[in-house]
């Protein structure tokens, strides 16, 4: 891992905290439901956001969000063989 950043590029992670819409996610009405805990992805971006850390998260559901490092954990190593 680099430098302040907790987690790296195209790592998997789970996110640990229900999201809901900001106000900046397009098409849905502030306070709805965007992500809950347990859902996974992938890292594919990160920086800063008002002094926090902020990963761009591709989840498996196919949504894009801003995740602050608080909201994500590693996800857990999946077995190829089920």
């Amino acid at each position: 891992m680099s430098g302040v950043f907790r987690f790296d590029l195209d790592q998997r992670v789970r996110l640990t905290r229900l999201i809901r819409n900001d106000g900046t996610y397009p098409g849905l009405e502030r306070g709805a439901i965007l992500a809950r805990p347990g859902e996974t992805g992938v890292v594919l971006e990160r920086g800063f956001f008002l002094n926090d850390v902020v990963y761009a998260v591709l989840l498996d559901n196919g949504r894009t969000l801003g995740v602050r490092e608080p909201e994500l954990a590693p996800a857990p190593e999946t077995d190829a063989a089920g």
